[in-house]
């Protein structure tokens, strides 16, 4: 993995999720999109991004694995 840091900071703002993408995937930060806008679809464009790279993420809320 490579170093990434977020460079935009702050609620509705902040790309550190594209950062921790980034980080998992070894790519430059300017390679990952923003998701978080608009908000209610951001997994879904998630997704729809990792599927052009072969890749899927799993989403499990906490109860579900936590019980």
């Amino acid at each position: 993995m490579i170093p990434v840091d977020q460079d935009r900071f702050g609620p509705k703002v902040g790309n550190c999720f594209s950062a921790a993408a980034a980080f998992i995937l070894e790519l430059p930060l300017a390679d990952v999109p923003f998701f978080m806008d608009p908000e209610e679809t951001w997994w879904a464009r998630f997704q729809d991004w990792l599927a052009t790279r072969g890749f899927a993420a799993d989403y499990y809320p906490s109860r579900e694995w936590c019980s």
